[in-house]
């Protein structure tokens, strides 16, 4: 990985290169997009669209083809590649993030309507069919609570992550070449300010219940996650309690799921009206 940002910051050629090929590679979109941000990043917006420009040709290609996934992520990773850029804050990026990631949801519905529709139709004749009466049960209630809507929330939510992602690789490319250790210390740092967490836990309550767009939620969620992630990340580094606390923090990610997760975005929003890494000492 490291190889390929230091041949992608020899020059535009290069670059180029190296965003088109790895876009034509099935499912590595996501790298090319990461090589468009560290353009961006690095060497400023107008050469990173000038690399996007040629990038745009393979997922063109696969958009063509039924899948919209490889322009939808180039599009917005070097969008909000640039909002980092000329804000230099998480917090807004993020929220740049969210709103991508709305629109890029309502596209990529228009082209899987026709796949949930068949996948729907199967589920249906599971039911029925299924022997299994615990099966059948679980079928039916995924089916009531509508199956449409939870396969796009796992889509949106997947694609937030596919794209934060992405940007997190350049920006630690970035910082790896150019300024050691400097991700380490801008993650560690970062937490969302409290109008962010008030304004997304009131939305997040607004569509689940009000209006009953609970496909959203997920996706919704990605910010909180990735305050906590810094949150973990850097009370366990000014703790100096070192990797084994970060492999057991993961498996019980892992294992407790739905739960911990929920720990975890609370934790997130807590943090930020009380600054915890603010008052744990430093060993």
């Amino acid at each position: 990985m490291r190889a390929l940002a230091q041949y992608a910051t020899r020059g535009h050629r290069e670059a180029t290169l190296a965003a088109v090929v790895t876009a034509l590679i099935p499912l590595l979109f996501w790298l090319s997009a990461a090589v468009i941000a560290l353009v961006i990043l690095r060497k400023g917006t107008s050469s990173g669209l000038k690399v996007l420009f040629w990038a745009l040709l393979p997922g063109i290609m696969w958009l063509a083809g039924g899948d919209p996934s490889a322009l939808l992520t180039l599009l917005g990773v070097a969008t909000i590649a640039v909002v980092l850029r000329e804000t230099v804050n998480w917090s807004w990026t993020l929220l740049a993030g969210l709103l991508i990631g709305v629109v890029s949801n309502l596209i990529m519905v228009i082209y899987l309507n026709p796949a949930l529709a068949s996948i729907g139709q199967m589920i249906e004749q599971l039911a029925v069919q299924s022997d299994t009466s615990n099966l059948s049960n679980q079928l039916q209630i995924l089916q009531a609570n509508g199956f449409d809507n939870v396969l796009m929330g796992f889509f949106g939510a997947t694609h937030m992550t596919m794209l934060l992602a992405s940007l997190v690789l350049a920006r630690w490319w970035q910082a790896s070449l150019f300024n050691p250790g400097g991700w380490q210390t801008e993650f560690h740092q970062f937490r969302l300010p409290f109008w962010f967490v008030g304004s997304l836990i009131t939305l997040i309550f607004v569509v689940s219940h009000l209006f009953d767009l609970s496909r959203w939620v997920p996706m919704l969620t990605i910010p909180l996650l990735f305050a906590a992630m810094s949150l973990v990340h850097g009370s366990i580094e000014k703790l100096n309690l070192g990797w084994p606390i970060l492999t057991l923090f993961y498996l019980t990610t892992l294992f407790f799921g739905v739960i911990f997760v929920n720990m975890l975005i609370l934790a997130a929003a807590t943090d930020s009206l009380f600054d915890f890494r603010k008052r744990l000492p430093t060993r």
